[in-house]
């Protein structure tokens, strides 16, 4: 078959090439970064450095403001066409977890509870210092992070039965690839948008026991 691009000659099309991997701009592992980043600089503009915790802004509870400029997602929202003052943005590991309310309300929980377990530590250890308190509490966050989304979420998503496939965690294999492969992202790993919703809802405390119809709690959250 004759080419028909005039840029691309067919001669160049036929140049075997090795296979291409995708770079993860993130990181591989289930390690809490989109609270604590992945690099050092952004991490340390989000701690107090004072009992291992994460600074907290004006509002009790909260991140600080966005006053420093770091480069968070900032698009226009759709109803309004501008941009904003990225000043209104709440400092996280992610640059886009300021994205919709799912992934904020998500960082913020994760915020909250690493102050917790901090201020826990703190009380337990009253000689250590700020980094051993800071570090201890951030490897309580990220280990439940990972049983909530192995032994929780992935069977409740899945069925019951996969639970039972997952084997329980005996020591770390640095032999065992952590990444995941091109069709997994490109394919299952977008799956679990179709579960989210497109818009909020308020819910109380009895819409949060709506179950599906496996039994398991509601994944849409109404």
């Amino acid at each position: 078959m004759a080419s028909t691009q005039t840029s691309c000659p067919l001669e160049i099309m036929k140049i075997p090439v090795p296979r291409c991997d995708a770079v993860n701009e993130r990181t591989a592992w289930i390690d809490g970064s989109f609270v604590y980043s992945t690099m050092e600089p952004w991490v340390a503009t989000q701690r107090s450095f004072k009992n291992g915790t994460l600074e907290e802004g004006p509002m009790k509870g909260y991140p600080p403001f966005n006053n420093p400029h770091i480069p968070l997602n900032n698009p226009p929202p759709p109803q309004i066409h501008r941009l904003m003052n990225p000043d209104r943005l709440f400092i996280l590991g992610d640059s886009r977890v300021n994205e919709n309310p799912g992934l904020l309300s998500f960082g913020l929980v994760l915020y909250r509870w690493h102050n917790i377990q901090a201020h826990r530590y703190q009380k337990l250890n009253p000689d250590w210092t700020d980094e051993e308190v800071f570090q201890a509490a951030r490897r309580w966050v990220i280990a439940a992070l990972q049983k909530i989304i192995l032994y929780d979420f992935v069977p409740a998503l899945l069925g019951e039965k996969v639970e039972d496939a997952i084997p329980k965690y005996t020591k770390y294999k640095p032999h065992v690839p952590p990444g995941i492969s091109h069709a997994f992202a490109a394919a299952a790993f977008r799956f679990p948008h179709s579960i989210v919703e497109c818009t909020g809802h308020s819910t109380g405390i009895l819409s949060r026991r709506n179950h599906s119809r496996d039994g398991q709690p509601d994944l849409r959250g109404r």
